[in-house]
């Protein structure tokens, strides 16, 4: 479903706050301080139309929009959300006429809208309207709100900085393009803060249509996670409008695939528009607590010993606090259960169904928030009663994430870009984990930096950037080899040697093979093992050496089997044909 372009309402708004007359932004000019004594915001969603075609999600988008305000510093009492029935046009009309006339010099305003405008091309020009819930499309200029009545009401406004983001497709106004995804200093930011600006971004240009899918807008999903943070490319924890546009353009661009191009502008003054992250005095609600969907993640863990790591896919329902659901791996499958508890899920029990029957239980299992679980729990294989011990990490798929009113958090940015990686959505995961690369410098925490630098190099991979994989993974490596920690030394020298193997550089991925082979030995993972005897294999058959491939091969698929890992079927393959091509 898309939503209906709109007019060319910031245009209209932001002529009448650049007159000069008393209240306007050059009036208050040399009275503007380098901060914000009061931030202001009306937040308009309209689905259920009555005469106009009904919308999916501007309603979603627009409570997500509101929701998220608190922990940007808005006050939940500057916050007028209209939505459905509440926005009609008289309604409208008087947020901008009365509810907005306690601002002051030193407050921003936030507009957000989505739902349906239209254009009337007359023969002067063309005439702007959004769409009230009541509005009718055949007689806009009674039903709808002009943009003229903006101007009216844009005369007794006094704030100095004014940000209106629409989640339409519309063009017609005239705009200096400001957008880079660079931060500002702390003295460019303090002389912005003293300046006034109108500022506006929209979904698109007009012709085109602003796409709704996965629960939410595409543009407004991308605002709402740039806001979240992930805009903030130098974590300074401030973002700046301009900042925010490019972040969010070049993605929704991707994205759409070319069908929506973001725009963005200043139409008047020379300040910046700033949203600052964590800002004291916020007060974000903690979400409400619903684990009903599809999640990925990674088991890891141990059976009689033997360390094993495999991703898994599970399907949750949750009715009141009790949670159950379904799980699969590439091994075997079954049920889970738990009851909500606050942050934890108690009674957490991990039913076994095949390839055979086993119960194993949970602690310590908590979930972050709506889009991440994580715990562990133990009990004992059914295929030889081996002592079964393992921790997961389970997050919401990206399509089905629910935007939670705050900022994320380290872990959040972590399960959400493996989430990405699974589906090979590098771009996306990319996005999350230079983010959480970020945090992990910021709290000197060098084994969180390693991990993030390990699955940058993967990302990287999987986008066929080799050399910058390459950097990733020996950066990765270095700080391991630092930290003294050999079972994650043994992952990283394995993807170094596939990354040069895939290039067609069998010299070069050998030593990084045989060194995986000799940790994996060493530290007895056999699962491990089994892959860099593989690939060893598989080297040794490219060189003409097929019987030292078989012997490689054959040990490879025993090992395989045996631990029942993913790639048993493909390495029982390769042996298969390493063994026909001998001569008998």
């Amino acid at each position: 479903m898309s939503r209906v372009p709109a007019a060319a309402l910031v245009l209209l708004v932001a002529t009448a706050l650049t007159c000069s007359q008393p209240g306007t932004l050059g009036a208050q000019a040399s009275k503007y301080s380098d901060t914000y004594a009061d931030s202001w915001a009306v937040i308009i969603g309209i689905d259920a139309y009555q005469k106009a075609p009904r919308l999916n999600y501007a309603v979603a988008d627009a409570q997500s929009v509101a929701a998220l305000l608190p922990s940007l510093g808005f006050r939940p009492e500057r916050i007028l959300l209209l939505l459905d029935g509440a926005a009609t046009r008289a309604r409208i009309e008087l947020a901008f006429y009365r509810d907005l006339k306690g601002m002051g010099p030193d407050d921003r305003l936030l507009v957000y809208f989505a739902g349906h405008g239209e254009t009337l091309t007359t023969r002067t020009g063309e005439e702007g309207y959004i769409l009230p819930v009541d509005a009718d499309p055949n007689n806009l200029p009674l039903t709808a709100v002009a943009m003229d009545d903006f101007q009216r009401t844009a005369r007794r406004l006094t704030a100095k900085h004014y940000f209106f983001v629409m989640d339409a497709c519309f063009s017609g106004f005239a705009a200096t393009r400001t957008a880079s995804e660079k931060a500002p200093t702390q003295q460019h930011r303090s002389a912005a803060l003293r300046e006034p600006v109108v500022q506006v971004l929209t979904a698109g240009r007009k012709g085109e249509l602003s796409i709704e899918e996965g629960g939410h807008g595409l543009f407004t999903r991308r605002v709402l996670e740039g806001l979240r943070g992930l805009a903030d490319s130098e974590s300074q924890g401030v973002i700046s409008a301009g900042q925010l546009a490019a972040w969010v353009e070049q993605r929704v661009i991707r994205d759409s695939r070319g069908k929506m191009t973001p725009q963005f502008g200043k139409l008047d003054g020379e300040g910046h528009f700033m949203f600052f992250l964590s800002a004291v005095g916020s007060q974000a609600r903690p979400p409400a607590i619903d684990l009903s969907g599809t999640f990925t993640g990674m088991i890891q863990g141990q059976s009689d010993s033997t360390p094993y790591t495999i991703p898994v896919t599970a399907t949750l329902a949750q009715r009141g606090k009790n949670v159950s659901g379904t799980w699969t791996t590439a091994r075997a499958s079954g049920t889970m259960t738990g009851l909500v508890d606050g942050t934890v899920l108690r009674a957490f029990r991990v039913e076994q169904a095949a390839p055979c029957a086993a119960t194993f239980h949970g602690s310590g299992v908590s979930h972050q928030s709506n889009n991440s679980v994580g715990g562990s729990y133990r009990g004992t294989d059914c295929n030889g009663g081996a002592a079964v011990s393992a921790t997961f990490t389970l997050s919401r798929v990206p399509a089905e994430a629910r935007l939670d009113d705050r900022p994320l958090d380290p872990q959040d940015l972590l399960n959400i870009a493996v989430s990405y990686l699974s589906q090979q959505r590098y771009e996306d995961a990319l996005d999350y984990l230079d983010q959480y690369l970020r945090a992990a410098e910021r709290s000197g925490n060098e084994g969180l930096e390693a991990r993030a630098l390990g699955f940058i190099g993967m990302a990287r991979a999987g986008q066929r950037r080799f050399g910058d994989a390459l950097k990733s993974y020996q950066q990765s490596l270095g700080l391991f080899e630092k930290l003294k920690d050999e079972n994650m030394q043994g992952i990283l020298v394995f993807q170094l040697g596939a990354l040069y193997f895939d290039q067609g550089d069998t010299t070069s991925s050998v030593p990084y093979f045989e060194r995986s082979r000799a940790i994996a030995e060493k530290l007895g993972q056999e699962p491990q093992l089994a892959r860099a005897l593989y690939y060893l294999g598989l080297v040794a058959a490219r060189q003409g050496r097929q019987a030292d491939a078989l012997s490689l091969l054959d040990r490879a698929a025993s090992l395989a089997d045996r631990h029942s890992i993913a790639e048993r079927s493909m390495i029982r393959q390769k042996r298969d044909e390493v063994r026909a091509s001998l001569p008998r």
